[in-house]
């Protein structure tokens, strides 16, 4: 299995698969063989053979709980329904609570289901097993801003920002948090949008953060803040005219409009937004 475990890490999942297979032909009753192959196979996307391999290492060895998970993982690919890979991810975490990963994406499929307290002791759970799993603290603030308890959300992205310095998303999101205390969230945007200022997802997770935002001159001067530091940012100047547009100052809106289109012609999105306040001005 060692020389599986070398292709694992180089992502020859392939070669992986076959020296599997040459192990449970040797040994047809090694558990961590059978896990091993439904692993490779679920990176090969064949998740029907990949669930097989995975429930034949677990009626080896009922207690295997990175089996468990990793079947976890291949029935949410599997079956629309989350509620037999959360079942599943249960009995991982029951028969082995260190298993962090384990904790963190039952937590994320009971966040789906709005399951938010039982979300929070599976996420408690994960950075128990694991303290430097950033993606727990995140998910936790992601809860904790649910239930509206944003002080303890804050100081969670900040241990997540702290592991991860360049997340981009915790910074937005902890600036939504700090205009929910009314305290001062422009550096937070400003800090996410400058780790990746010219990556198209970047620039839509900063302009999905803003439009959250409330009140809308809040969200306006962050715009502005974009604006003054890229002035060729169209989104920024489109957000900003969309912010001037509800807060009733449409001559202004309109002009922001027209610069963002004039940066960006093709988005149609921009010529919608524009239309749209001149209907409001009764222009035609």
């Amino acid at each position: 299995m060692r020389r599986a475990d070398g292709f694992y890490q180089e992502n020859q999942f392939g070669n992986a698969l076959t020296e599997c297979e040459a192990a449970l032909a040797l040994d047809p009753a090694l558990a961590e063989g059978h896990h091993n192959r439904g692993v490779a196979l679920y990176f090969l996307e064949r998740f029907d053979e990949s669930q097989s391999a995975l429930e034949r290492a677990l009626y080896i060895r009922p207690d295997f709980a990175e089996a468990l998970f990793n079947l976890g993982l291949t029935l949410l690919i599997l079956h629309s329904s989350d509620e037999e890979a959360l079942a599943v991810l249960e009995k991982a975490t029951e028969t082995k609570p260190s298993l962090a990963s384990a904790h963190l994406i039952r937590a994320r499929l009971l966040m789906n289901a709005n399951r938010n307290q039982e979300a929070l002791t599976s996420l408690r759970a994960a950075i128990e097993a694991n303290r430097d799993l950033a993606d727990a603290y995140a998910a936790t603030a992601q809860v904790l801003e649910r239930l509206h308890q944003f002080e303890e959300a804050l100081a969670h992205y900040d241990k997540a920002i702290q592991l991860v310095p360049d997340w981009a998303d915790a910074h937005y999101n902890r600036g939504i948090v700090l205009g929910q205390l009314d305290l001062h969230m422009e550096a937070s945007f400003e800090q996410a949008l400058t780790l990746n200022a010219t990556d198209s997802g970047t620039q839509y997770n900063w302009a999905v953060a803003v439009r959250r935002i409330r009140p809308y001159a809040d969200a306006l001067r962050i715009a502005d803040q974009a604006i003054r530091r890229w002035p060729s940012f169209d989104l920024a100047y489109y957000l900003r005219g969309r912010m001037l547009m509800n807060m009733g100052h449409y001559e202004e809106s309109l002009k922001a409009l027209e610069q963002a289109i004039a940066l960006r012609p093709d988005f149609q999105e921009y010529r919608d937004g524009w239309r749209m306040v001149n209907t409001l001005l009764g222009k035609q």
